[in-house]
């Protein structure tokens, strides 16, 4: 704006919420569709907690059950036994700050003629910031990543949150792997399954090499991965994941469905949602463009230190005629049950290729279910037997005795008698 006395830098805002050209009304372009985060808000799993002494939280979780049931006779001898069945987790606090200054006099010209309330319009833009990067907070592994080029390894950030891919694991076997203070990588079947999310994953040289196979691919792995984890109660309420796997599936759903010209039976071509039995998919942008994650929300928690859920602060400007306006949080992302959340990942080479400590282990391995193993449950094997050393034998529970047991041979026919002539 070239002649404004006072500088356009500093009165840009000002003079576009301002001037009688420009209509009353501003077109708020902020609004965002978060699908996860916002349905984690309607959980009501943003929760509040109380400040410890400590900057570190500590909580206890019930992790096994009790598995210690015994079948004994009447007269048996009970054996109680000593089991650990509660473990504890541990996470850190995370400051987050939002900042924007406005010119005291700035805002006073703004209101002299005002049009839009450029504080308010300030304040929207903040909280749209927060969301956006809570948003990718909730899909980060809490790292810094390399600048575009290098080949260094990324770096832990111990500032910021770690979302969906440091809560759950590509590889939960990970030898040394610990998250949330709690160890989780170890050998399949082991003491630490509970803390386990269940996870798949395909390798270039197992991926299909066209579209629709792909597609029916994704789609059986998906329904795989839903029947493992609606166990015990759990129920996943929602699927989310980056345009690759919406567009695949969104494809292959179209080539393979049939419309039906019956009233009630009619689907819009143009489908308005995604699911998979019954489970809806959501399309979220922030997600990594190789995952998929399986989320049961209510087990998803944005906590907050109480009186510091998105606060507002205000500070003079020590050297000029202006407010700071800094909205603060301090808070962390926690899951209760990663065993009951699910992660597919699509790794760009051949299996040959990953890394050793990335490698999912083979009976661990949704998206190859044909050896696949749930540990959280002991297969019964085909059996048959009968009575002997099942039941006892030989008397009813009223101490009636049985019938013989053994087949007894058949009676011996009588021999006819001669007929007596003289009889009538």
């Amino acid at each position: 704006m070239p002649g404004y006395s006072y500088g356009a830098t500093l009165y840009e805002d000002m003079w576009r919420g301002t001037r009688s050209k420009f209509t009353k009304e501003i077109i708020n372009m902020l609004g965002r569709s978060n699908p996860l985060l916002s349905k984690i808000a309607g959980n009501d799993n943003i929760r509040g907690k109380v400040g410890n002494s400590g900057k570190r939280v500590v909580e206890t979780i019930v992790a096994r059950a009790i598995d210690n049931v015994q079948w004994v006779g009447f007269d048996g001898l009970i054996s109680p036994s000593s089991q650990n069945i509660l473990e504890q987790i541990e996470w850190d606090w995370k400051f987050c700050i939002q900042s924007f200054t406005v010119l005291d006099m700035v805002l006073s010209v703004n209101r002299s003629d005002e049009l839009v309330d450029l504080l308010y319009e300030m304040q929207e833009a903040a909280k749209a910031g927060l969301r956006k990067d809570f948003n990718i907070q909730l899909y980060s592994a809490g790292i810094i990543p390399p600048p575009a080029g290098s080949t260094a390894g990324a770096k832990v950030d111990p500032h910021k949150m770690g979302g969906l891919q440091y809560l759950l694991s590509e590889n939960p076997y990970k030898a040394g792997l610990v998250v949330l203070g709690l160890p989780r990588g170890g050998k399949p079947g082991d003491d630490y399954e509970f803390w386990r999310n269940r996870s798949g994953q395909w390798y270039s040289d197992t991926w299909p090499a066209n579209d629709l196979a792909k597609g029916k691919a994704l789609l059986d792995t998906m329904s795989k991965m839903l029947d493992v984890l609606h166990q015990d109660g759990n129920e996943i309420d929602g699927i989310y994941t980056n345009h690759y796997f919406y567009d695949l599936l969104n494809a292959y759903r179209e080539e393979k469905v049939v419309i039906n010209n019956i009233s009630g039976e009619k689907r819009d071509y143009g489908f308005t949602y995604l699911s998979v039995k019954g489970i809806p998919v959501y399309l979220d942008p922030s997600c990594p463009k190789n995952k998929m994650f399986f989320i049961n929300s209510k087990e998803i928690k944005l906590n907050y230190l109480e009186g510091e859920n998105v606060r507002m602060h205000i500070k003079e400007a020590p050297t000029q005629f202006a407010k700071s306006y800094i909205t603060t949080f301090i808070g962390n992302f926690t899951c209760s049950k990663p065993r009951f959340q699910g992660m597919l990942t699509l790794r760009p080479e051949a299996k040959a290729a990953v890394p050793v400590d990335m490698l999912l282990p083979k009976d661990c391995n949704i998206c190859d279910f044909a050896n696949f193993v749930d540990y959280d449950y002991t297969v019964i094997e085909s059996q048959q037997i009968g009575d002997d050393g099942v039941e006892m034998k030989g008397y009813s529970g009223s101490g009636v005795p049985h019938a013989p047991t053994e087949p007894q041979p058949a009676p011996t026919p009588k021999e006819p008698q001669p007929v007596d002539p003289t009889s009538k």
